[in-house]
């Protein structure tokens, strides 16, 4: 990949990232909870894209064996 390239999706990236932030602290201020969560969501999403596979594999596995703690410590029932 050409560092044109990955400066141009980086440039988007920031201005996604921008974008989603304005819009969630808009919906917060009008005080649109759903709103502003689901802004805060894509932001969340925009910014783990650009991280590392390996690191986001890594992080999937602790939080799988913290799911798997709690639900031996609190099952549920259905």
């Amino acid at each position: 990949m050409t560092s044109t390239v990955t400066a141009e999706r980086d440039h988007e990236r920031a201005r996604r990232l921008e974008e989603t932030a304005a819009q969630a602290k808009a919906a917060e201020q009008r005080g649109d909870n759903d709103a502003a969560s689901a802004a805060w969501r894509r932001h969340s999403l925009i910014t783990d894209g650009g991280r590392p596979a390996d690191e986001l594999i890594a992080e999937a596995l602790v939080l799988m064996q913290i799911s798997d703690r709690i639900q031996r410590i609190a099952p549920t029932t259905r």
